[in-house]
């Protein structure tokens, strides 16, 4: 009679480790939030414009950023909020 029980009390067990890891094993999906925008600024002769003024606006919220290229004429806007 007990041999039964602890048969029993094994696929129990057994049951509800395959369940636990099958639900561990799910994977996690997150949107992100946020991106960049990273671009140059050339001249009509392609040649890079240090300095140059580059300002990005969220249409939705009005929130404006700006930064200067570098001396290769890049500029990089980290961290930028999602929408148009």
């Amino acid at each position: 009679m007990q041999r039964g029980w602890l048969h029993r009390s094994w696929i129990a067990l057994a049951v509800f480790v395959a369940v636990f890891l099958l639900m561990a094993a799910q994977t996690a999906e997150a949107q992100v939030l946020y991106g960049s925008i990273t671009g140059n600024v050339v001249d009509p002769s392609q040649a890079a414009v240090p300095g140059a003024a580059v300002t990005i606006t969220h249409r939705e919220s009005g929130q404006t950023r700006s930064a200067l290229t570098n001396e290769a004429g890049i500029y990089s806007f980290p961290n930028v909020p999602s929408g148009t």
